[in-house]
């Protein structure tokens, strides 16, 4: 896939406009991201020095968000590969600061979905699931249905556009809906295709021929399942919800019963486990139901699990499990996530294969993802790629 200058041209990077304001101040590119992540890693680490506790000090307020939308919108600039090499160089001098940023990208991100959690079990308790449902329903765009079922567009409404209506009533000062809905729903999507399209250099499709609702999903790291929801409401799938933390399984399990009441979603179609997943053994079929077993076709990795939680994983866990999706980072977006796919190349020892992924445009442009196994493009707001996996050993 080749990209002329003038096609280029074409594509409204974000941050082009402070780009252009960097050249006035005669800062070279790396030298003007490296001097963006400084400020707002000197911001949010004061808050965080300034309370007890990281998750309140990085709580969704008008503060954080700003900082962090800034943090998210530099790491999304285009740069060409000769200058994504050099931020790469400058890694190594700057790599405290580096951890640092991924260290406070993964709690505000934790956060982030904590508040959003706290704020749809609140209208849950606040107003009856009728009054709800009427306004969901009043607030769908009818070109919705173009694309998407009834009950997806349902579910945009609850997480964008009805707290978004209840903060224009009531004068609440923050604002309550999902910020980033429109990036998972281009990020999901997109994803699908991994399964769905024939592998680089084939004609076969991971699931030809076979309905993607009797396919069945773990998510390992799943927190709020925005990503499982929406998969599960655009192929019907069957979806198993992995997290150590309690509080985050308790919540989401909470959220899917919230979400079946208001006709978005079949919630026996989820199952829910708190547990390390290191203790859990996956297989495509099991005879005897265990606490500690989990049934699936496809395994999902988020991206805030730790590299090297992800190698045990596949490597000693996955048994006869033939595909793994792994969401990781790809050039200037490993500076809030560490990077997956550096650490498990092709190698005879590792029972996993990498044969397919897809990725931001900026990504495919710079250079940093071999175009030889893309399949498909995602949306320039988008930090993540995803990779899929193969099970190569039995």
């Amino acid at each position: 896939m080749n990209y002329s200058d003038n096609d280029l041209a074409q594509i409204d990077f974000p941050m082009s406009t402070v780009c252009k304001r960097k050249i006035t101040n005669k800062l070279t590119i790396p030298e003007f991201i490296w001097q963006q992540l400084e400020e707002v890693y000197k911001c949010l680490s004061k808050r965080e020095k300034n309370f007890s506790n990281v998750r309140k000090a990085l709580y969704p307020c008008p503060e954080v968000n700003e900082r962090l939308d800034r943090l998210v919108k530099t790491v999304l600039m285009f740069v060409s590969c000769e200058q994504e090499n050099q931020i790469v160089r400058d890694f190594n001098i700057k790599k405290i600061l580096v951890d640092n940023i991924r260290r406070i990208s993964i709690s505000s991100e934790a956060c982030l979905e904590e508040k959003t959690f706290d704020v749809m079990l609140q209208l849950n308790e606040v107003y009856k699931i009728q009054y709800i449902r009427k306004s969901l329903e009043s607030l769908i765009d009818a070109s919705e249905f173009k694309a998407y079922s009834k009950r997806f567009a349902l579910f945009k409404a609850l997480m964008v556009a009805f707290p978004r209506q209840l903060k224009s009533y009531f004068d609440i000062s923050s604002c309550l809906s999902f910020r980033y809905f429109q990036h998972y729903e281009n990020l999901v999507i997109t994803e699908l295709k991994l399964l769905t399209q024939p592998l680089p250099g084939s004609q076969k499709k991971p699931y030809a021929g076979r309905d993607l609702n009797k396919v069945k999903f773990a998510f390992v790291g799943s927190g709020l399942p925005i990503t499982a929801i929406m998969l599960h409401i655009i192929t019907g799938a069957q979806i198993a919800l992995i997290d150590c933390e309690k509080m985050a399984i308790s919540k989401a399990e909470s959220f899917i019963r919230f979400c079946e009441a208001l006709g978005i979603l079949s919630a026996d179609k989820f199952s829910f486990l708190h547990a390390n997943v290191l203790d859990i053994q996956f297989f495509s079929e099991v005879g005897v139901k265990s606490k500690r077993v989990v049934e699936a076709d496809v395994v999902d990795i988020a991206s805030a699990i730790p590299r090297k939680t992800t190698r045990t994983l596949l490597n000693n866990n996955l048994n006869d499990v033939q595909w793994v999706r792994k969401r990781d980072v790809r050039g200037l977006s490993a500076l809030l996530y560490e990077p997956f796919y550096e650490v498990y190349p092709k190698d005879p020892k590792n029972r996993y294969e990498l044969v397919s992924e897809v990725a931001p445009l900026q990504r495919v442009i710079s250079g940093a993802i071999a175009k030889d196994k893309l399949i498909a493009i995602s949306s320039q707001i988008n930090i993540n790629s995803c990779d899929l996996y193969r099970l190569s050993q039995v």
